[in-house]
């Protein structure tokens, strides 16, 4: 079926809310899925618009200014506009956030709403790595009105939704109809979770996946090498 996808990983996260909880987990399974930030980085690892459809540096390189895509909405039908920027950067800068990675936000001074379309962040001195840490997960972008419970119900504006998390076992993904990008190819995505590598590597073996992602066992992939059916 071309509209199901099954990914193998390791590793489940113990909730789903990356502000407060440290880990590469969480990310992996809701960055670009289910949130997005301003910027991303593209394959050859150069930083590219996303949410922001563009930005202008200030002469003294301390102020970013960002124009937004237009007609951009949260999965829970909010639209997403300046003040949603505003409030994301902010909050990683307060009590809310208690991933230590909030300190790479430590750099912003101030961020104004110069109209919905338009946000300037204002930096307290020039980085270089100011922007390169809003392709992260400290540039996820949220709704001020839906993050009571990010643990449990992770609202983004990414192509897919979190349709439903059987603890121990997967998180299953719902493509959006109403992502403002392209929409995605495959509409149904489980990240199954199993308990190491052979596992995943079992599971590939007899269908029970589709693809093995992100492998802690390299070695287990020759085995693949001249499989037909496999592409490594």
């Amino acid at each position: 079926d071309k509209n199901t996808l099954t990914v193998a990983l390791t590793g489940e996260p113990v909730n789903l809310d990356f502000t407060t909880t440290a880990g590469a987990a969480i990310p992996q399974a809701m960055m670009s899925n289910v949130y997005e930030g301003l910027v991303t980085l593209d394959q050859t690892g150069a930083i590219k618009p996303l949410l922001a459809t563009g930005w202008e540096t200030s002469a003294d390189n301390k102020s970013y200014t960002f124009t937004l895509q237009e007609g951009v909405k949260f999965s829970n039908g909010a639209d997403f506009d300046a003040e949603d920027v505003k409030f994301s950067i902010e909050r990683v800068k307060s009590d809310a956030w208690l991933n230590g990675l909030k300190t790479k936000m430590d750099v912003v001074d101030n961020v104004q709403v110069v109209s919905p379309e338009t946000v300037t962040v204002n930096l307290k001195r020039p980085s270089q790595a100011w922007l390169y840490s809003m392709t992260t997960l400290v540039g996820a972008m949220f709704d001020p009105s839906d993050v009571d419970d990010l643990a449990n119900q992770p609202v983004g504006t990414g192509p897919y939704a979190l349709e439903s998390w059987a603890r121990g076992e997967s998180i299953k993904l719902a493509g959006r109809d109403d992502y403002w990008g392209v929409l995605p190819g495959i509409k149904n995505v489980t990240l199954r979770y199993f308990a190491d590598a052979i596992a995943t590597t079992n599971a590939l073996t007899s269908g029970d996946v589709d693809l093995v992602y992100n492998m802690q066992a390299p070695e287990l992939l020759a085995g693949f090498q001249s499989k037909p059916g496999f592409q490594v």
